[in-house]
């Protein structure tokens, strides 16, 4: 806890003036050790469980899938075949009904932090379990989930173990936040068309070559936190080992502004908040 001690007072945010200026040069910095490896083992032996107990499983959770037979699915989590942990898969919000969920993505430590980053109490919108690299293609997250006007989006990403090169790590572009948004045809910097992602695209490829920017990856400790920028350009690498696992918890936030609320928020802790919402639809 040396690292945490140093950076973080019991009353107060004593974070380091050189995070937050990496913060507004590069778009992200990570904290080493946020939590301890207790912390990380109950973590994952809670959704060890879940796996066990998915059949008898009431809050309608859906599971994502990206490879197998079950590729651009999105089932209900009880309903996830045998073996179907070994596929790349996202387990969507686990936050709305689970409290040692939330209290993990709203940590003390994590909502020091982005108090700090967003001026304001954070509010969790979206909740992201990862056990393998989600090779994801590059790509802004307010692409999706654009915080509303006036408001903020930061996103974290846990290490719920030591991440290897080869399991497909998260790489990130350092200064991409810098780049000017893409606007769309609707006026607006989320991506409502898909026939206009190659713009987007080929615009930010552009603006990236101009500035030498180069991806780097995050490959992470068992309990560090990556924190980037809504507007920092990320994506999953390719897994060259599909035997490892890259063991991860992402959360996004918004700032919690009132009035009034984008949706309704519910108080989880102290200047902590997450969004009441209902779990996505099933799809195939």
């Amino acid at each position: 806890m040396g690292f945490l001690n140093h950076f973080f007072g019991t009353k107060r945010l004593d974070l380091d003036p050189s995070y937050l200026k990496k913060w507004d040069e590069d778009g992200y910095f990570i904290l080493e050790g946020a939590f301890s490896e207790r912390e990380i083992n109950s973590f994952n032996d809670h959704v060890d469980r879940l796996w066990s107990e998915r059949r008898s499983l009431e809050p309608p959770i859906v599971i994502d899938f990206w490879e197998g037979d079950l590729n651009g699915q999105r089932i209900l989590f009880k309903d996830a075949p045998e073996g179907s942990r070994k596929l790349v898969h996202k387990l969507n919000n686990l936050y709305i009904d689970f409290e040692w969920c939330r209290d993990m993505c709203l940590s003390p430590v994590i909502v020091k932090a982005l108090k700090k980053l967003m001026s304001r109490d954070p509010m969790i919108i979206n909740s992201l379990i990862f056990e393998k690299g989600s090779q994801q293609p590059d790509h802004f997250d307010t692409y999706s989930m654009p915080p509303p006007e006036g408001g903020n989006l930061v996103v974290t990403s846990i290490c719920l173990e030591d991440i290897h090169p080869d399991a497909g790590a998260v790489h990130f572009y350092p200064g991409s936040h810098k780049i000017p948004p893409y606007i769309f045809s609707d006026g607006g910097v989320r991506m409502t068309d898909s026939s206009e992602s190659t713009a987007a695209e080929e615009y930010t490829r552009a603006e990236l070559k101009k500035r030498n920017i180069e991806k780097v990856p995050f490959i992470g400790k068992k309990g560090d936190v990556l924190f980037w920028h809504a507007q920092l350009y990320h994506g999953g690498g390719k897994i060259a080992n599909h035997d490892l696992t890259r063991k991860s918890l992402v959360t996004h936030y918004w700032s919690n502004f009132t009035p009034p609320p984008p949706k309704k928020s519910l108080k989880h802790a102290e200047s902590a908040y997450y969004m009441h919402r209902k779990h996505p639809s099933p799809w195939t």
